[in-house]
């Protein structure tokens, strides 16, 4: 799936993995009906921190702007709109994961920023980070995203699920600086 239209958990297989995978207790591999992947391209975002470590893990923030973009509006209307059926649990039909989800707390991936909101991704395997400069793909490093404008494919990996919350973890698949502030 490459349209966030689609984004709806009536769309979504949960598939269980193993228990206790890093700190979660359970993780829950996240797929569409065709059980692919979810994929999702966010076109002129910012990233304004670069990559950041948190629990050992390197996390990207990408910071949509509602209020000066149309695209942007529809990304959060979409997004927020997803995460408020997944912390409605009544709207899970896997019984296994309903039950495991009762009295947690959903933990939001979307969260408001000084410019908009900004969207909490983790980077999971390498992602390609890329200029186009003419008809070439000028290879760049994860130092290079700061303070970038940028088109960003995101993959929605897991929901995971620990004593007290749950949450999803939305991975970067590939980056497209398109310029530099």
């Amino acid at each position: 799936m490459d349209s966030l239209s689609q984004l709806s958990i009536k769309n979504l297989l949960f598939k269980k993995t193993k228990d206790k995978v890093g700190e979660y207790r359970k993780n829950y591999v996240l797929l569409n009906t065709s059980c692919e992947k979810i994929k999702i391209i966010l076109n002129n975002v910012t990233i304004p921190f670069g990559i950041e470590k948190y629990n050992s893990t390197n996390i990207l923030n990408i910071e949509i702007s509602p209020k000066k973009s149309n695209d942007h509006h529809n990304i959060h209307a979409i997004i927020t709109g997803f995460e408020s059926e997944l912390s409605n649990i009544d709207l899970i039909k896997d019984k296994e994961l309903k039950k495991e989800l009762e009295d947690k707390g959903y933990y939001q991936n979307i969260r408001e920023s000084k410019d908009g909101y900004i969207i909490r991704c983790h980077i999971l395997h390498m992602p390609e980070i890329f200029m186009m400069i003419g008809k070439f793909k000028n290879l760049l490093t994860m130092s290079d995203v700061k303070k970038t404008k940028a088109t960003v494919e995101l993959e929605l990996s897991l929901m995971w699920i620990n004593e007290n919350n749950y949450g999803i973890i939305w991975s970067i698949k590939n980056i497209e600086v398109l310029t530099s502030y």
